[in-house]
């Protein structure tokens, strides 16, 4: 067990240790990343199929829909026959006409009850069909008691299941058109002036047209297609070359050996021994369009591509790891082995060796300096001077121990940072420092310990140890206090105590928390403003009392705010009359102050502070902290064709990503932005192509998103909701799109402003 414990302890083996972990976090974010990178390509995959077959569906339906419109017209006129308010010549006339208007029926027709008509007449119809040459025939055939359409099962089954409710019914045509391959017909209901039911109405379509319409998608050489009414369990067209697709026209769903009524849409199934995704669209007939697309013919190279990723970046990253070690092995082990030796040899009374180190540069110099250190040790004979150059390494060290690079984190813009310390003496007590406790929560402080020289300036050493260490565990800004204080009670020594003022900002939003531990008032300024002391109450100080119950403040900054911490040595100053810098010398100073960058204004109050000393040595330690905050927007420009919308929804959904917005709100800016951003591109410029801004901004409460365009004046609220209690198909196109970002969205504004359309989204998380 001790030997295990020794060996763990040395150079070679953390560096093994450092490196093995280095390895498990490398795959781990590799295999991440793929996987991450592989959900993604594999959700824009199904989604750009998703909209290939919804705009077949679109076409479909919008065929469906005005055939559905004939046969309803061919009803209307039907009523207006059935009460004699118009003649049998102009009855006839309109069916001619009807025929000739609409391009895709063959024939159309009115079929009546028993003696609606004419008193005498049984039979009563009026039929006309498209011939062979194009002309229009009025045909006289159906009025007889050979044929008897009343006991025909098309008129049966229609004048059984229409309603004014539901007017339409769908099925095959009764008609012989040999020249067409497949014909469906759409009837409605003939009602007389009391609403009574008294015949039907009849539309012969050439499916054909509908077979071309989807006959032109063809995602993958394979992906086949049902077009099927549910409702009726009746089959109107497939593709699937697994079965007798002709054959399965006119039956029943029940004999597709793939299809489920728990068939669901993008959910892949199992056929043939093939994957397949299916695609499920329902008209607004209700009827039932599926295209069904190998799993593998759609995502194959996609899986091909992750995998060859996935072994390229194992394999670099397996070399980088490799070469890292042999580098360290050499350039690190090799040398600090040696210097071992060395030390050794001199602790052992060997003073005049000297240590040889050529490379690498920084061993060589640290050799160096060993060198110089112990021709120093030799020369120090005096108690005096032993102090003064360990108070000398004391400095150095407190002072390395600050953050001193600056700027600390030039990869993040949404905020800039700048502080300073000035010890009295050669060592104090006085800190600050700035880290992130995640990826969001920066946490930045100034403190001042009690006492000073070196017991201050190590005390100090302990605290700021602890607030750094306790701050990476504990999530809760009060906890952490409450801990901090904990710790240093349980630890008190020589009575030392510490004032602090501490923020926690999640530096996406710029939501703040924020605590007073008997420490000086900040100044905060808000954008445009003056800088103000910041009302508090202060807490009790730090490693006094360990059962104190701290209270934690919170606020919100927005641009350009900022927040200026310092310790009591600046206002604590005096001058040569004994008078000293004072609070209100301060805040004046900071509003005087034109420059923008937070460097110079900490440069500009400490020549402030120097001026008014006029060359007196301080008597405390003078410490200040700069923090200016930035809040987050993005944007998007191009111009507005449709062409531009993949990149535009790429951007949206990264910007939601790097946000950590939830699938809610995302999906919600998913949705909106595409509804909008449609619209611009088909409506905005008619005659031209012009511009398209999208800017998102997030802020405390959610997210707003704002577009802008160039185009003609168009304001999308003034255009009624849509009355959804109203039967789709009954209902006017449109209106669908602007009424659901309404209700997604918290507020909807538009304006228009130098000739701009301006829309303003506001979403809340």
């Amino acid at each position: 067990m001790l030997k295990n414990y020794i060996q763990i302890n040395t150079i070679k083996s953390k560096v093994s240790l450092i490196l093995a972990v280095i390895t498990v976090v490398f795959f781990a974010v590799i295999f991440v990343f793929c996987y991450t990178y592989f959900k993604e390509s594999e959700r824009l995959i199904l989604n750009s199929y998703n909209h290939l077959v919804a705009e077949t569906a679109q076409a479909l339906n919008k065929a469906i829909v005005t055939v559905e419109h004939n046969a309803s017209d061919l009803a209307a006129a039907g009523s207006s026959y059935a009460t004699r308010k118009i003649p049998e010549s102009t009855m006839k006339q309109f069916l001619v006409s009807d025929l000739i208007h609409y391009k895709e029926p063959v024939g159309a027709g009115i079929w009546f009850e028993p003696y609606i008509i004419n008193p005498n007449e049984k039979y009563h119809s009026l039929y006309a069909m498209r011939g062979k040459d194009g002309d229009i025939i009025m045909e006289d055939i159906w009025d007889t008691e050979e044929y008897n359409y009343f006991q025909k099962e098309w008129y049966k089954r229609t004048i059984s299941q229409v309603t004014p409710e539901s007017n339409i019914v769908w099925g095959l045509s009764q008609g012989d058109y040999t020249e067409f391959k497949s014909l469906i017909t759409a009837s409605a209901g003939i009602y007389d002036n009391k609403g009574k039911l008294v015949g039907i109405s009849e539309v012969d379509w050439d499916f054909d047209a509908c077979v071309d319409i989807m006959k032109k998608i063809k995602p993958t050489p394979n992906s086949f297609i049902l077009f099927a009414d549910k409702k009726n369990d009746f089959v109107y067209f497939l593709t699937d070359k697994n079965m007798d697709s002709k054959a399965a026209v006119g039956k029943s769903l029940k004999e597709i050996l793939w299809y489920s009524d728990k068939l669901k849409n993008g959910i892949s199934f199992k056929y043939n021994n093939t994957e397949y995704v299916p695609f499920i669209k329902i008209l607004d007939n209700q009827m039932m369009f599926i295209v069904n697309i190998p799993k593998m013919e759609m995502l194959g190279l996609m899986y091909i591509k992750v995998f060859a990723l996935l072994f390229i970046m194992g394999l670099l990253s397996g070399s980088l790891i490799s070469l890292l070690y042999l580098t360290l092995n050499k350039d690190v082990i090799n040398p600090i082995n040696k210097l071992i030796s060395i030390a050794k040899m001199i602790s052992s009374g060997a003073s005049e060796t000297e240590i040889r180190i050529e490379k690498p540069e920084e061993f060589a110099l640290l050799a160096s300096t060993y060198n110089k250190m112990t021709d120093d040790i030799k020369q120090i004979t005096s108690k005096q001077t032993k102090m003064n150059y360990e108070l000398s390494v004391a400095n150095s060290i407190q002072i390395s121990s600050l953050p001193n690079v600056f700027p600390p984190f030039p990869e993040h813009k949404e905020f800039s940072i700048f502080a300073s310390m000035d010890p009295a003496r050669e060592v104090g007590g006085d800190f600050y420092d700035f880290f992130f406790k995640d990826s969001e929560h920066l946490m930045f402080l100034v403190a001042d310990v009690s006492g000073k020289g070196v017991p201050a300036a190590l005390f100090m050493m302990t605290v700021k140890t602890l607030i750094n260490n306790l701050s990476q565990t504990i999530s809760s800004p009060k906890e952490l206090i409450q801990t901090i204080n904990k710790k240093l009670c349980d630890n008190k020594k020589e009575g030392f105590f510490v004032t602090m003022f501490a923020c926690i900002i999640n530096v996406n939003t710029g939501e703040m928390n924020y605590i007073n531990c008997g420490h000086n008032p900040p100044l905060i300024k808000r954008n445009n403003g003056q800088y103000e002391y910041l009302d508090i109450d202060p807490n009790m100080v730090l490693g006094i009392f360990d059962d104190i119950d701290y209270k934690i403040f919170d606020t919100t900054l927005n641009t350009g705010d900022s927040i200026f911490l310092y310790t009591d040595g600046l206002t604590e100053a005096f001058n040569p009359n004994g008078q000293v810098y004072g609070e209100q010398r301060l805040k004046d100073c900071l509003n005087s102050i034109e420059a923008v960058s937070v460097d110079k204004v900490i440069k500009e109050v400490k020549d402030s502070v120097k001026e008014y000393t006029q060359g007196l040595s301080q008597t405390d330690d003078l410490t200040m902290l700069l923090f200016q905050y930035f809040k987050t927007l993005r944007k998007f420009e191009r111009p507005a064709v449709k062409e531009n919308y993949k990149e535009f929804s790429n951007w949206l959904l990264a910007t939601c990503s790097e946000w950590n917005l939830n699938n809610e709100l995302t999906n919600k800016l998913d949705m909106c932005g595409e509804e909008i951003f449609a619209n611009i591109c088909f409506y905005a410029y008619p005659y031209k192509t012009g511009k398209l801004s999208v800017s998102l901004e997030k802020y405390e409460k959610g997210v707003i998103m704002v577009f802008e365009d160039s185009g003609i004046m168009y304001n999308p609220l003034e255009k009624p909701d849509p009355d959804l209690t109203i039967p789709p198909k009954e209902r006017k196109l449109g209106g669908l799109g602007i009424f659901m970002v309404k209700q997604m969205a918290k507020e909807v504004e538009y304006q228009r402003v130098k000739n701009k359309n301006i829309l303003t989204l506001r979403f809340d998380i």
